[in-house]
């Protein structure tokens, strides 16, 4: 799919980036959602996304009786997805940024000699529950609040000051 921009837009309108606990509470998983009233439009372009991204594309019906899609992507296909039109989002670019980087650091479940998958060191789930946390709170709060209030989970390093630079007589 090449039109990050129009992918990008209509994600920044009808998308969701959150990390939520597994059904087993092993680990954290990274997952976007669109969520949109069906259409010949809609469909199309929520089929193509599905294709390319992979996730579950369902179909339901809301409380007034209209029908609507929910497209939901999870994991590394989530990841690509958000590094793909990353550049061209507006509302949730600092949200898209915080998922893409937590998913790119975290390690991977393990499976025990039986076959099933181990969770994840108690460090490791509080760490993600904050991480949640963080990018829940930057869908109601700007940057710059949402990290005062998440001091734990931020360590300044360097702090830039604006320059004005005047060229000219």
């Amino acid at each position: 799919m090449d039109d990050a921009k129009y992918m990008a837009g209509f994600f920044d309108g009808e998308g969701c980036i959150g990390i939520y606990a597994n059904g087993q509470g092993k680990g954290h998983t990274l997952s976007v959602q669109i969520v949109q009233n069906k259409s010949t439009a809609v469909t199309e372009f929520l089929q193509k996304l599905k294709y390319v991204f992979g996730g579950s594309l369902s179909l339901s019906t809301s409380a007034n009786g209209n029908e609507k899609y929910n497209l939901q992507i999870t994991g590394e296909s989530a990841r690509v997805f958000l590094s793909q039109i990353r550049d061209h989002l507006r509302f949730k670019k600092e949200q898209a940024d915080l998922a893409v980087a937590w998913h790119a650091t975290r390690p991977k479940l393990k499976r025990d000699a039986k076959g099933r998958l181990t969770a994840h060191p108690p460090e490791q789930r509080k760490f993600d529950k904050k991480v949640a946390r963080l990018i829940k709170a930057l869908k109601k709060q700007d940057i710059d609040q949402v990290m005062a209030n998440q001091t734990d989970l931020v360590e300044v390093v360097h702090q830039l000051k604006q320059v004005l630079c005047v060229k000219g007589n």
